[in-house]
């Protein structure tokens, strides 16, 4: 469980830094990479990837334990 923990975080991280790339920055970012719209997006797709897993296996173990 703490494994899932720990990379819904991660996961939850790229997402958000993906989203500011994406809609908030406007060319002006904290950081270059997330200027070019290939990185955002393949930040983006990182993120949801993870997100999905770690949702996928946490209902795998919820509904294991019933």
């Amino acid at each position: 469980m703490m494994r899932l923990v720990i990379y819904e975080t991660a996961g939850t991280i790229l997402v958000v830094l993906g989203l500011y790339g994406k809609f908030w920055a406007n060319g002006e970012a904290f950081a270059d990479f997330l200027n070019d719209q290939t990185n955002v997006n393949l930040i983006l797709t990182i993120g949801i990837v993870t997100w999905l897993y770690c949702w996928t296996e946490a209902i795998k173990l919820f509904r294991n334990k019933r």
